[in-house]
């Protein structure tokens, strides 16, 4: 009785250490770390305030800011990082930002939904993925394994999820003297390999008050043209 309950004891342990192993999720950048883009893609500045921006759907640039190459599930990632050098109050809205490839309207996506499209795990292949590296003990352990995995797996998807929404550009006021980041994501067509006729505009409108009677800030960003995938 006792090397068998030793064997069932090794076999949880190795289970629980797989699925540990082969379920992580590790991103590079995190929402506090988010600063002014090393290298700007693009860059525009008009009435005191500067925007620049920066892709990161290349596969390395990906895999640092989310642990996943997103670009290749078709998720646009565009880093945006804007200063108000002047004295007038801007909003910064996610419907005021878009983007198109060739003069095709790109459609919008929010954290969660680009967490879904390009990062989320399958705690099911997870699953079947772990107890299948058991080997043959997985006969008798493989739904206990499985459970463990599936959960495991939800657990950083949650993570995901959350990680997209805390990069995320944010709706708010940009006031004088204030700087702010974060990511907007676009789904793009699924044979994209580069940034060939890509554009990007953003608007961002005056806040009215007092003596304050600015007009809209209309940014068109072109996208330098450069390979996107292998």
């Amino acid at each position: 009785m006792l090397p068998k309950m030793s064997l069932r004891f090794c076999v949880i342990i190795l289970g629980c250490s797989l699925t540990a192993c082969m379920s992580t999720f590790e991103p590079r950048i995190t929402a506090g770390a988010l600063e002014q883009p090393k290298l700007p893609t693009a860059r525009a500045f008009q009435a005191g305030v500067e925007v620049s921006i920066e892709e990161y759907f290349s596969s390395h640039k990906s895999r640092r800011a989310f642990d996943a190459d997103v670009g290749a599930n078709g998720v646009l990632p565009i880093l945006i990082y804007l200063e108000n050098r002047g004295d007038q109050e801007y909003r910064i809205e996610r419907r005021q930002i878009k983007a198109s490839l060739n003069g095709q309207p790109l459609a919008p996506l929010h954290g969660l939904d680009a967490a879904e499209t390009g990062a989320r795990h399958n705690p099911a292949w997870n699953a079947l993925v772990n107890t299948a590296a058991i080997g043959p003990l997985a006969i008798i352990f493989g739904l206990g394994t499985m459970a463990a995995s599936a959960s495991q797996t939800e657990k950083i998807n949650r993570q995901i999820e959350q990680h997209f929404e805390r990069v995320e550009l944010a709706n708010r006021l940009l006031k004088p003297n204030e700087t702010a980041t974060g990511f907007v994501f676009f789904k793009t067509p699924w044979n994209t390999g580069n940034t060939d006729g890509l554009m990007l505009e953003i608007t961002l409108d005056p806040e009215l008050s007092g003596d304050h009677t600015g007009k809209s800030l209309v940014y068109r960003l072109a996208v330098p043209t450069f390979r996107l995938r292998p």
